[in-house]
């Protein structure tokens, strides 16, 4: 950013993962799926055959491989009966049964309905049900004919077919097999094993993992080291993270990790190419005395559930084939194949299902000692892990000038306690344990909790689902107040990204580093700057459990830059950066206050931000941050109050990040607007929106400061909310996106500090639209309330608060809701 940036005005007229035989891996998944129902309204218990034509008659031949849409209202399957569609249909297809309606699809066939004309197998379904992927040894799915056994996808929408095994320009995969394929939960992103050699370049050999963007066509070589150089040994049966960003596989590869040998579970970041080793103990020690074979990962890629005969991954030693997660946040790694008692599956475990949070790990075990009274012959278990709600906190300061609080939400109507860790400087730490109604939140004073003149980070954690919130109010060296607020981020991470930062005149830059593993963490800054592209700083070094704090400023050596930041580690920390400033805009303001932004560990192609205003008293910016080696171009479209979209292009040079003034008429979108926005770009990048203010609010108050968020990556139909106040001194509002075609119908509940009832709104969004809810109006004045918003259709939502805090502090902040 430069001096003269960033908002200020009245809120008052404005918001609105070596191959086995895969006829074992085949009857093995039809035991694991979990299978739900909840689409289908059926009752408690109910079961429903899902191989059964639309009438309900069940399939004459053998049905297999099931697999389930989020919701579960649709499952795909493969079978060799004839009965289940008109017309009849011969030899092994694939299908989608919808158990709402009863309706029958046939997957296995071409874009006109007609079907395949060899076996089709290994069906993977999108998380809406549109989207089936599959492998397949027919010839006329798609035009020109195939050859050998292909991957494809199958739209059941338009009923497109495509072929996923093919190379960027669409020549299909030359080796005699693609097979057992995954797909991403929006049906974007499939992976599958190919002895093809042709996929990428260069030329591949062996057997290989790919993953092929259906929109844009190109195909990656997954099983691939950091450096993107290919494994020299098999590899397979792979699971996609929600985004596909992450896949886990098998590999008996010896080149994908220095030293690492024999068939272990890796996992591969698409994105940034780095690889870890899953099969793993806690210390990194890789597996050994067996091998690793099937792995199935979290929604996030933080969780790998897998199997593996290696003996020496947890402590006591184990034997035989067990099943294990692996958290690789913090290299923490549990045994699934036990019973309560912690005693191993006294036979096989194998083939691991994890659901999406992490939280439960499905298996199928001969074992008789995993629950009582004892089973025989080879069974189901679901275990529940060691609790995966966890929220973390790098930032925080008890000193004089420094009002630190906690707010912990519980949107349940169960009780729960969260335990909080605070981490110091000098590696010692604090415990306490806070219990936090039903329908309700907790604030907790930090300055009291941990101490007074305590640079101090935060762990939370809880056996149930939780949000936590960090706000923060100071008088920063006694010349600068206001306050910052960030939702805690869920997980450590090897890399965090940051597009906004400056470090010229009247500007602190700082970086607030926390280390919660238990290895010291060895970490490099690489700074994208507008002005000179990228400079590195690094490399640093944090111990286990302590944190640090870097001076932007210092490390840039004083220089006015702006910058973007790029955190690279090689064992998981949580990176945020506060900025404290006194802000002289385009008219000389002065306008003194902070902000606080929690770093992003990935990148996205599309970034949304609800809030935005152009109108007097308020400047608004977006930095937008291209740490790729080649220049991108942003393509922005702006949602305005009234009136057409208007569209705007923002090149990005390699290496850089660049500033774009909304309130200018040729860069943004002019003076006195009400704007939301939505960034697309094919290559993934980030965006941040840092806004400056003269507050006017309900009271023609004149708060100064400024608020930053990094943008939400899509809508979503429930947002969480741990902060809100509506007493005296304190404005807050809710800014709600509707991008969508149709109107939405939006409810908002209301938590109170303490419990009670909740106190429930429910508000009507146009499509295409924004809107602000003034919560003080709207909750009612004098309150402390965390808050869930719930919309029939996906929205954005953001909460700013403005406020004059104990009458002295005056500022405001800007948090993006949490969706859980």
């Amino acid at each position: 950013m430069t001096v003269e940036r960033k908002k200020n005005g009245s809120r008052c007229n404005r918001r609105q993962m070596s191959s086995l035989k895969l006829m074992l891996s085949l009857l093995v998944a039809l035991l694991i799926l979990p299978f739900t129902t909840a689409a289908v309204q059926a009752a408690p218990a109910e079961v429903v055959l899902v191989s059964s034509d639309a009438a309900g008659v069940q399939g004459n031949l053998v049905s297999l491989w099931p697999r389930i849409s989020t919701d579960g209202r649709y499952v795909v399957f493969q079978s060799t009966a004839t009965n289940l569609v008109t017309p009849v249909t011969a030899g092994q297809q694939v299908f989608r049964k919808d158990l709402l309606t009863g309706e029958v699809k046939l997957c296995s066939a071409d874009g006109a309905g007609v079907q395949g004309n060899g076996a089709s197998s290994y069906p993977v379904i999108s998380s809406d049900g549109r989207y089936v992927a599959f492998h397949s040894s027919s010839t006329n799915l798609v035009a020109p004919a195939t050859t050998g056994n292909q991957v494809f996808r199958k739209d059941l929408v338009t009923g497109e077919v495509r072929l996923a095994s093919a190379n960027a320009a669409g020549t299909q995969g030359n080796g005699g097999i693609s097979y057992i394929p995954d797909i991403s939960s929006d049906g974007r992103y499939v992976s599958f094993t190919s002895t093809s050699t042709n996929l990428v370049s260069p030329a591949t050999s062996g057997e290989e993992l790919f993953s092929k963007d259906m929109l844009t066509g190109e195909a990656k070589l997954a099983s691939s080291d950091a450096a993107g150089a290919e494994s020299n040994l098999a590899n397979g049966y792979p699971s996609y993270s929600s985004d596909a960003r992450y896949v886990s596989f098998a590999s008996n590869a010896n080149n994908l990790i220095p030293g690492v040998i024999g068939q272990q579970i890796y996992r591969k970041d698409l994105l940034s190419g780095a690889i870890v080793l899953v099969s793993a103990d806690a210390a990194g020690t890789q597996g050994a005395g067996g091998i690793a074979t099937y792995s199935s990962i979290s929604a996030d890629g933080r969780y790998v559930g897998f199997d593996s005969s290696q003996t020496n991954l947890v402590a006591p030693a184990t034997t035989g084939n067990q099943v294990f997660r692996k958290n690789l946040a913090t290299g923490e790694i549990l045994l699934a194949s036990a019973n309560t008692a912690g005693t191993q599956a006294n036979n096989t475990a194998q083939h691991p299902s994890i659901s999406p949070d992490g939280r439960y790990v499905a298996f199928h075990s001969n074992a008789t000692n995993l629950v009582a009274p004892a089973t025989t012959g080879n069974q189901i278990f679901r275990k529940e892990m060691a609790a995966p709600y966890y929220f973390y906190f790098a930032e925080g300061y008890t000193g004089s000038g420094f009002q630190e609080y906690l707010c912990l939400g519980n949107t349940s109507a169960t009780p729960i306690t969260v335990k909080t860790t605070y981490l110091f400087k000098d590696g010692t730490s604090k415990e306490e344990i806070y219990g936090v109604p039903g329908n309700s939140r907790r604030t907790v004073n930090v300055n009291a909790a941990a101490g007074a003149d305590k640079e101090v980070s935060i762990k939370c954690e809880s056996d149930s689902s939780f949000l936590a919130e960090r706000p923060m109010y100071f008088d920063y060296q006694g010349k600068w107040t206001g306050g910052h607020d960030v939702v805690g981020t869920t997980s450590p991470s090897l890399s965090w990204y940051f597009a906004e930062g400056y470090t010229g005149a009247g500007f602190d830059e700082w970086i607030c580093v926390l280390n919660p593993g238990d290895l010291a963490a060895n970490f490099t800054f690489y700074f994208q700057t507008q002005e000179t592209g990228e400079i590195i700083n690094g490399v640093h070094t944090i111990g286990a459990h302590t944190r640090q704090t870097f001076k932007v400023n210092d490390l840039l050596g004083g220089e006015s830059r702006q910058n973007s930041l790029q955190l690279v580690s090689d064992h998981p920390i949580v990176a945020e950066r506060p900025m404290y400033f006194s802000y002289s805009g385009t008219g000389g303001y002065g306008w003194t206050g902070g902000s606080c932004v929690m770093g992003t560990p990935s990148l996205s192609s599309s970034y949304y931000f609800a809030e935005g205003t152009t109108r007097d008293g308020f400047e608004e910016w977006l930095t937008l941050q291209n740490p790729s080696p080649t220049p991108i171009t942003i393509h922005a479209t702006y949602y305005l109050g009234s009136g057409a979209p208007v569209e705007k292009d923002y090149p990005v040079a390699a290496g850089k990040r660049s500033t774009i003034m909304v309130n200018s008429a040729e860069a943004g979108v002019g003076a006195e607007k009400d704007a939301s926005v939505l960034l697309t770009c094919p290559t993934p990048f980030l965006a941040e929106r840092p806004m400056y203010f003269d507050y006017q609010g309900l009271g023609n108050w004149g708060w100064t400061g400024g608020h930053c968020v990094i943008g939400a990556v899509s809508p979503a139909n429930e947002w969480l909310f741990a902060e809100g106040y509506t007493g005296s001194g304190f404005e807050e509002w809710l800014c709600i996106q509707n991008p969508g075609a149709t109107a939405a119908a939006v409810t908002i509940d209301y938590y109170l500090e303490g419990g009670g009832a909740p106190i429930t709104k429910t508000h009507n969004i146009p499509a295409n639209s924004r809107y602000t809810v003034p919560v003080n109006t709207d909750a009612g004045a004098g309150l402390a309330i965390s808050a869930k918003v719930s919309s029939t259709q996906p929205v954005i939502c953001e909460r700013p608060m403005y406020f004059n805090f104990n009458g002295a502090w005056s500022g405001g902040h800007d948090v993006v809701g949490y969706v859980p």
